[in-house]
């Protein structure tokens, strides 16, 4: 009891005498000089005595906050010895098992927090750092009464200091904590301004995390269209609204959405959304005109494998089987280890067998099976995410492919190569590739 009523005694001097610099400033513990308390406050410090490093800390801040005399050339950092302090009160809030002397304690060390914010100008500390630590400090400890209404405050300053550095943070955690606190305490505009401005410095899980906020603050799509008509036509309300557009179906605003986009900015992601209307509407012709223009904007090699991938798709739909090979090819040029534009080459040839033989299947067409198989085995290899649509695919173009007796009247042997040109039927002289008998 005694140890508790002195400890006590100890956090509410301690209160006391950070603020005591206000009115007059204390004398040393002990008649030291302030290098002298300065040096056995150290001591105590790195020998981890934190309840005798207490008062000489305590003299230290409130007397020296931020200069002492020290020998040579030496430079008396007070925003160190604060850091210190606050370490000494916290250390011993975690050793104290009195829940009123460890509050008492943690909203000391707290209270430092905010009179370095408060003493040292922006040359003198690293206000973002200080600023963290603190939202950090109040946000961990939550014996602290509404420690994370004040931990928001802190996190909130950073946004403001540093808006893409706060987003970025900890993968986004921090801004998403931001985001969730404002939605409890019923900040609902507030959440949305601040979603809205961060997204630009979003990644994916992050704009996914606004996207369940939005959806929760608003009772259905429709009414967040209606808000959305309210912000403006930036590029990241007219594309929310597309994708909402998108969401209730209406394709005549998803239409007039896909071409203000275009128009404001026809950028590669705005180019290739205008392909995939048109295409979807059956102007193929047109979708690869927006392809084309889409491939011009940009250096990134997934975009132009999947826009060249695009360009194939829409050759084929047009049955320009030349055409579709050759986008089908450049796809594979920009990512080789990509199956996709392998089994793009095999569904062109089956077309192809298709396109020739017609009502009347010959030896001579069933050959071009075998270089499906080709491509097919192919995209398996290169592409194991490819493997389950191969597998179930193969059996039905093995199955088609030259029988024995085929071989037999035709003199093809196991292993033999054929040429799949104009000598085996006029209507592959396109194709020049070689294949082996199976």
């Amino acid at each position: 009891m005694k140890k508790l009523i002195l400890t006590l005694l100890m956090v509410i001097v301690s209160t006391g005498y950070i603020s005591a610099q206000d009115n007059a400033v204390p004398e040393a513990p002990m008649g030291l000089s302030p290098l002298e308390a300065y040096s056995v406050f150290n001591s105590f410090y790195n020998n981890k005595d934190y309840t005798s490093a207490l008062e000489f800390g305590r003299y230290l801040i409130t007397a020296h906050p931020k200069h002492i005399e020290m020998p040579g050339n030496a430079v008396y950092r007070g925003d160190r010895t604060f850091d210190r302090m606050i370490t000494v009160y916290t250390e011993l809030a975690t050793a104290e098992v009195n829940p009123t002397i460890k509050s008492a304690l943690l909203d000391t060390a707290s209270s430092l927090y905010a009179k370095v914010l408060e003493t040292f100008t922006d040359e003198e500390i690293d206000r973002y750092r200080w600023t963290f630590n603190y939202g950090r400090f109040l946000q961990t400890h939550t014996e602290i009464a509404d420690n994370n209404t004040l931990a928001a405050e802190q996190y909130m300053k950073l946004y403001e200091m540093d808006q893409k550095q706060m987003v970025e943070s900890a993968d986004g955690y921090y801004i998403q904590f931001i985001v969730s606190h404002l939605v409890g305490t019923g900040e609902r505009d507030k959440a949305i301004e601040v979603m809205d401005a961060a997204e630009q410095y979003a990644n994916q899980d992050i704009k996914d995390y606004f996207n369940s906020v939005r959806d929760r603050l608003f009772s259905n799509p429709q009414e967040r269209i209606e808000f959305l008509l309210t912000r403006g036509d930036s590029p990241e309300i007219l594309n929310e609204l597309f994708d909402l557009y998108k969401r209730v179906g209406d394709t005549a605003k998803m239409t007039e959405m896909t071409q203000t986009l275009y128009d404001k900015d026809p950028n590669f992601a705005n180019t290739l959304r205008m392909a995939t209307l048109v295409g979807g509407n059956g102007q193929y012709r047109d979708a690869i005109r927006f392809l084309e223009e889409a491939v011009t904007k940009t250096q990134d090699k997934i975009q132009l494998r999947d826009a060249y991938m695009e360009i194939s798709n829409n050759y084929l739909n047009l049955d320009n089987l030349p055409r579709a090979r050759e986008f089908a090819r450049k796809s594979s040029d920009q990512d080789p280890s990509w199956g996709q534009p392998f089994l793009k080459l095999a569904e062109i040839y089956g077309q192809a067998v298709s396109n020739c033989a017609r009502s009347e299947m010959t030896r001579q067409d069933k050959v071009v099976y075998y270089l499906v198989l080709d491509y097919m085995d192919r995209a398996r290899r290169v592409d194991s995410s490819t493997a389950s649509f191969v597998n179930r695919q193969y059996s039905v173009y093995v199955n088609a492919a030259p029988t024995v007796e085929d071989k037999f009247y035709q003199g093809w042997n196991t292993g033999d190569s054929i040429r799949v040109d104009g000598s085996l039927k006029e209507c592959y002289s396109w194709v020049g590739e070689t294949t082996t008998v199976r």
